[in-house]
């Protein structure tokens, strides 16, 4: 059986997906809902009340600005599962690698990112993504996206609590599922829709900078060529200094740019720091 669980703060949009799972999921299912319609939760703590009232031997955890599009998806979760008992975590989106340097999962090229969606963006454009796949249906990935996640509830792995806000679970649960050597995977056979994107304010990048010194010893993550990491880091570090930049963490940003001098001196990347920093005055 599958438990879906869903933090829910709209009880119109929680009430439409529960229609939908219903139509759609073709399997023994039940679906618990932590009512957080006045952020009384974090993320983290709503779904381990979901996973303490859950029956099910797959627990999906999923947000409620969604839809799926794939009739019986729950049959798709269940023989993947059965296809590789090695297997603890299904997604729908994620990347084959992710570096030490603080950095959410999407940044990085498209070449190691694996993702089967439809997502609306802020401007209400509507994109379909399929990439990463070749001719596999099954990607192995490093981390995975929060918005549709399902795990193998024998691998007794919870939600670290300490982790405050709605921010970096994703990140959290992956590498706890890699860490029990476990894999993570991302499918093309489930498809859903899914209403908003993330808010980047700094309540996320705190929780960005947070999760990442936590957990700086089991990091990085790579499913892919060992000898892309260097280079993965050196971009990360500069993406992380405009991030320092845009939220005005000054402390933290010189610290990340003299990381990144050492780590590649004649870049022109620290030209086009200091032109940022001028315009951005």
């Amino acid at each position: 059986m599958i438990s879906v669980i869903i933090c829910s703060r709209e009880a119109e949009l929680a009430n439409q997906l529960v229609i939908n799972i219903k139509e759609s999921i073709g399997c023994e299912y039940e679906i618990i809902i932590v009512n957080n319609q006045d952020n009384k939760y974090s993320i983290s703590q709503a779904y381990n009340i979901g996973i303490e009232k859950s029956k099910g031997e797959m627990l999906c955890f999923i947000h409620e600005d969604v839809l799926f599009h794939t009739m019986d998806w729950g049959v798709e979760v269940i023989n993947i599962y059965n296809s590789n008992p090695k297997i603890g975590l299904i997604g729908v989106a994620g990347a084959k690698i992710k570096t030490k340097t603080s950095s959410p999962w999407w940044d990085c090229p498209e070449k190691y990112k694996v993702m089967h969606i439809i997502q609306h963006d802020k401007n209400i454009n509507i994109y379909k993504s399929s990439i990463g796949f070749a001719q596999e249906e099954i990607q192995e990935v490093a981390v995975i996206d929060g918005v549709f996640m399902v795990l193998r509830k024998e691998i007794f792995v919870q939600f670290d609590e300490l982790n405050e806000g709605f921010h970096c679970y994703d990140l959290k649960i992956s590498l706890d599922v890699v860490k029990k050597k476990y894999k993570v995977v991302v499918s093309n056979k489930i498809l859903i829709e899914h209403y908003s994107i993330g808010l980047l304010d700094l309540n996320w990048f705190n929780s960005l900078l947070k999760f990442h010194k936590k957990n700086k010893n089991y990091l990085p993550l790579n499913i892919s060529d060992d000898s892309i990491i260097a280079k993965e880091e050196f971009n990360s570090c500069k993406k992380l200094v405009f991030y320092c930049i845009k939220f005005g963490r000054l402390k933290l940003l010189f610290r990340y740019w003299i990381k990144l001098f050492f780590m590649n001196p004649i870049s022109r990347e620290h030209f086009d720091i200091v032109k940022y920093l001028v315009l951005k005055k």
